[in-house]
């Protein structure tokens, strides 16, 4: 065999190089993710379909937390950069519909940052960890009528959740489309039939919110903000916070008007209004009514759905049932603790008795409340504690 002359050996060098550097040409019609040699910077390229880019079209996201797949077949990107839309399933049961929803914000909203709270009901600890989204398991505590851990709950939801709003779903709504119609205020609900509130209470809101805000209106007085519903994050932050619904004075808007105030539905609205926030009916959740008749004020279609009772074949979502042995594998019943305690009561709320109970004042609020003389009929916890090892529960 001859030696190579130096032109050879220039063209051999020449060729080695050229092979390594089409070895780090990703095509463009691959889904492949590829990684960077950077240990702790991690990025994808992937092809993606849409109507701002065409099919094999390189997409390069942000750095990346490994292992969590999105809707396009890449890694989810990690980015300071808030999403549109961050969704809170608030829930108890039934399993079923809250599988459906997390399917449905999968297709529709792909990549949104979900987080489930259980109000001390079925557990979805393997399902967020198959589908990537935040479960959070509280104690029992009819949260819908007690405007203490509601609250808290939600706030908390909210600092977990990066996104410009947040859709608080209930296990009743349904989702059949992305979002046309964006949010225009700081929360918006459905145009239900609940009387509005009365003036003697919107004056008393609409006062203390212009000590921040000076010429405040409380202009839509309705309430509206059930399952479906969306809320700026940031008026979230501000309005939900532990110390603001302590300062709200609840004996008096009871007395101004009834024990609803107390109800979620009621309690939002007032707790935005006086820290002065915006909401209104939205064209994008349809309220769902036994009879046509009562359906004239609702738009014809939108992307969510809310269903009253009465409807005909019942809430479509209570009459889901889980199809797989690998779906029933991601759902756990609720705690025997958690059974034990659970009550429907309203206006029952103590503290106290909440700490004594669970060891703590996680998923509450951290100030107590007193209701106003003969409002409280009973008191959730008080009852004979169950054998151990199930007392104190958080044990």
């Amino acid at each position: 065999m001859g030696e190579f002359t130096l032109s050879q050996a220039v063209w051999v060098a020449g060729a080695f190089v050229l092979g390594i550097a089409c070895t780090l040409v990703i095509s463009s019609e691959t889904r492949e993710a590829y990684v960077n040699a950077k240990p702790e910077r991690r990025y994808v390229v992937f092809a993606r379909d849409g109507p701002e880019q065409s099919i094999g079209t390189p997409v390069v996201l942000e750095p990346t937390r490994p292992g969590k797949e999105s809707a396009v077949g890449g890694v989810i990107p990690h980015s300071d950069r808030p999403a549109k839309y961050g969704f809170y399933l608030h829930v108890y049961k039934p399993a079923a519909a809250v599988l459906y929803q997390v399917k449905q914000i999968k297709k529709f909203f792909p990549g949104a940052p979900i987080y489930i709270m259980s109000d001390g009901g079925d557990r979805f600890d393997g399902l967020c960890q198959k589908e990537g989204c935040t479960f959070k398991l509280c104690p029992p505590a009819n949260d819908r009528w007690h405007p203490w851990p509601f609250f808290n709950r939600f706030y908390h939801a909210a600092v977990a959740l990066n996104a410009e709003y947040i859709i608080m779903l209930e296990p009743d709504n349904t989702l059949h489309r992305a979002i046309i119609h964006e949010p225009t205020h700081d929360a918006g609900g459905l145009f239900d039939e609940n009387p509005h509130f009365g003036p003697e209470l919107v004056a008393h809101a609409e006062a203390i919110a212009q000590k921040a805000k000076p010429g405040f209106k409380w202009n839509f007085t309705g309430s509206g903000l059930a399952g479906g519903s969306y809320f700026r994050r940031a008026a979230v932050l501000d309005a939900f916070a532990d110390d603001v619904i302590a300062k709200i004075d609840w004996a008096y808007y009871m007395q101004k008007d009834s024990k609803r105030v107390f109800s979620s539905d009621f309690a939002m609205p007032i707790a935005l209004a006086e820290r002065g926030f915006t909401y209104a009916p939205w064209v994008e959740i349809r309220q769902i009514e036994p009879t046509e008749d009562r359906m004239t004020h609702q738009p014809k279609e939108a992307a969510i759905q809310h269903y009253g009772r009465g409807v005909a074949g019942g809430k479509p979502t209570y009459n889901l049932r889980i199809e797989t042995w690998q779906e029933e594998a991601l759902i756990a019943e609720p705690l025997a603790m958690h059974l034990y305690w659970n009550s429907n009561c309203q206006l029952c709320y103590n503290l106290s008795a909440y700490k004594e109970v669970w060891g703590s004042d996680d998923c509450t609020n951290q100030h107590p409340y007193t209701y106003a003389p003969g409002v409280m009929k009973d008191v959730f916890w008080d009852k004979k504690p169950p054998a151990k090892p199930f007392y104190p529960a958080a044990k």
